[in-house]
């Protein structure tokens, strides 16, 4: 028993906190509390409190498992608006790769598999524009890809 409440009302509550208290009480007070006797009026009273108990619980869950829910499709919302705008950085920035590669080699500029891979692997849109129109007029690819003065 916990002061009073009969272990079975304690244990039938769901309350964990209910439960382990009432595993901690003392044998003596455990004794005494079963030889307790309660109204109707008591007893009903108990229950009533350990259901409330029981409801702010399941309240509690539920919340808990709907926030966890919103949050996780707004993650998933922001993930694929993530994954849209890089995907589109990634296609304007090959877009624009394949427009340098395509100048240099229609101008007959010699480049180095070094100068190609330098091209390749850069996603900086605003070097990539300067790229390309230095292409067009560059007398050579070092030219193209000097840093601006």
């Amino acid at each position: 028993m916990l002061r009073g409440i009969p272990r079975s009302i304690a244990q039938r509550s769901g309350s964990a906190l209910l439960v382990q208290s009432a595993n901690r009480a003392d044998a003596a007070g455990c004794e005494l509390a079963n030889k307790a006797t309660f109204t109707q009026g008591e007893l009903d009273a108990y229950r009533k409190v350990i259901d409330e108990i029981q409801q702010v619980q399941e309240l509690a869950e539920t919340g808990w498992a709907e926030g966890k829910a919103l949050g996780s499709s707004e993650g998933k919302a922001l993930g694929r608006a993530e994954a849209h705008k890089s995907g589109l950085a990634e296609g304007a920035a090959a877009a624009k790769v394949g427009a340098i590669l395509a100048v240099i080699a229609a101008r007959g500029l010699g480049m180095t598999a070094r100068d190609r891979a330098h091209i390749e692997s850069c996603r900086n849109l605003v070097t990539l524009d300067r790229w390309i129109l230095r292409a067009a007029t560059a007398a050579s690819v070092r030219e193209v890809l000097a840093r601006p003065a």
